[in-house]
């Protein structure tokens, strides 16, 4: 009894928390120890007869291990704030084990989780002051983080422009270190409508500051006003999508006119897209090769959920026929893609049989030094992934690195990695091969054209293979073989070295 009136005392009646995540830790002891207010027993209206004989003694229980629980905060506490300094002081004047002589306490240190946990416990109300729009921002962020699972890139993508929107709304509402209990509806109101006309924009980032609000109330103990609550509109948002038209046909044919001239194949072809199906933005521009059917009975794109993009709420996953104008359009773009690889494909075949002789006595150190090398570079990338902890996802992607780019995307993207990611990961490589490999090589003080040549195309495919070329002629047929043979082995080595090590 007397610890709990120490601690009381060390309280001093009403206070008010200095730090959110004192209180959130708090929170979480008490629930971890079950004896949250919230943890009480309850009766519900439904109890059966034996639940309402047993509910006494379930109460008494409860309030058994509260006691119990708060009897050891409390000592703990009271032993925390003995003022030792002002002890010392006491014992040198000789007032210290007189007779009446009171213990001095110091104020207690409300930032600390167990301090608070005893006043949650005990039922006080607390509430962290000047609680700012950061804390509420950065407790967002975490607790979502948490709770959502999300690809790498996806996650930091996601982390970066919630950051920018959240500061862009604090840069004309009073700042990071604004007080939440100082924001003010009407002011909100009025930036809101100012920054983004259009109601749909508007309500999207408003649910994204409301979310904010009501994360902070959600995991602190004491709520604070929403001032966002209410202040999305979805009837105008309604109203003005059922203002929207199509276009005119003299309106259509300028836009056919000015996407058929513009100088990007690419745009062009996003563009015709949009015209001729009908596609958002977003949908015609998170397309991948795969959703391209034109060689089908009857050429069509597919619209879907995949790992470039999520389809809107609204929209709809559909397949949907593609006009002979856009069917023209995407085979003339294939064959030009088809016109430039064939000269880029003899340039690298010309050296390969200028050497011919050469590479034919070579046939057994070749595929020796192939199976090493595709093994090792995927094996090794994959290992050293695992004992560093690195995210599945960040593996699978990682495990193709050493091969040419568009086969290391249909392995990355088959065994379940993220094809962007591979992209990266492929050029890094690359470019780190061509940098590092004549210095290495003559370290190592090998000086056999054939094996540097071969050593590069294996360890960094494509840009490797064009250093090679302006080194050595040799070298450069052996990185085009080594580029080539790879590309073909590590494709059925990769799903097989995953399977294992994975």
């Amino acid at each position: 009894m007397a610890a709990h009136q120490a601690a009381e005392i060390s309280l001093g009646g009403p206070q008010v928390i200095q730090s959110h995540r004192a209180s959130a830790v708090a929170k979480q002891l008490t629930i971890d120890e079950g004896i949250h207010p919230d943890q009480a027993p309850t009766l519900d209206a439904s109890a059966t007869p034996e639940e309402i004989s047993a509910f006494p003694q379930k109460v008494a229980e409860w309030h058994d291990n509260l006691d119990y629980k708060i009897g050891f905060m409390a000592e703990d506490i009271r032993h925390d704030s003995i003022d030792e300094e002002q002890q010392q002081k006491d014992y040198a004047e000789g007032i210290w084990g007189t007779a009446g002589y009171q213990t001095p306490y110091k104020a207690i240190n409300l930032d600390h989780p167990f301090a608070v946990a005893y006043a949650i416990a005990k039922g006080v109300s607390y509430a962290p002051s000047h609680a700012t729009w950061r804390d509420a921002v950065e407790l967002y962020i975490k607790t979502n983080k948490q709770e959502k699972k999300r690809e790498l890139v996806k996650e930091i993508a996601w982390e970066k422009s919630t950051r920018q929107l959240l500061e862009k709304f604090a840069k004309h509402n009073g700042g990071m270190e604004l007080s939440l209990g100082d924001l003010d509806r009407q002011s909100i109101r009025d930036w809101l409508w100012a920054t983004w006309p259009k109601a749909g924009t508007r309500n999207r980032y408003n649910n994204c500051f409301s979310a904010v609000i009501n994360c902070w109330n959600r995991e602190m103990t004491v709520a604070v006003f929403n001032p966002f609550s209410g202040l999305s509109n979805k009837d105008q948002e309604k109203e003005e999508a059922e203002r929207r038209r199509s276009f005119k046909p003299d309106e259509w044919r300028d836009y056919l006119h000015h996407v058929q001239s513009h100088h990007n194949i690419e745009i062009r072809l996003i563009g015709l897209l949009m015209l001729y199906t009908g596609c958002r933005t977003s949908e015609a521009a998170g397309l991948q090769v795969r959703d391209l059917k034109l060689v089908s009975n009857r050429a069509h794109v597919v619209y879907r959920t995949n790992r470039v993009r999520r389809m809107d709420k609204d929209g709809l996953e559909r397949a949907v026929p593609l006009l002979q104008p856009l069917i023209d359009a995407f085979r003339d773009y294939d064959q030009f893609v088809h016109f430039l690889l064939g000269p880029a494909t003899v340039a690298l075949a010309l050296p390969l049989w200028d050497n011919r002789d050469t590479i034919r006595t070579s046939v057994a150190p070749i595929v020796l030094a192939l199976l090493t090398g595709s093994i090792v570079a995927a094996g090794s990338a994959i290992i050293l992934a695992r004992a560093f902890g690195l995210p599945m996802e960040v593996l699978l992607s990682l495990a193709p690195k050493s091969t040419t780019a568009p086969v290391a995307l249909g392995i990355s993207e088959a065994i379940g990695g993220i094809p962007a990611l591979t992209a990266v990961l492929v050029i890094m490589t690359g470019i780190i091969g061509a940098v590092t490999v004549t210095p290495l090589m003559n370290l190592l003080r090998i000086t056999d054209w054939r094996a540097r040549g071969f050593a590069v195309g294996v360890a960094a495919h494509g840009i490797g293979t064009a250093r090679a070329f302006q080194v050595n002629p040799l070298a450069g047929a052996y990185a085009g073989i080594a580029m080539a043979l790879n590309a073909l082995l590590t494709s059925l080595i990769v799903p097989l070295l995953v399977r294992w090590l994975v």
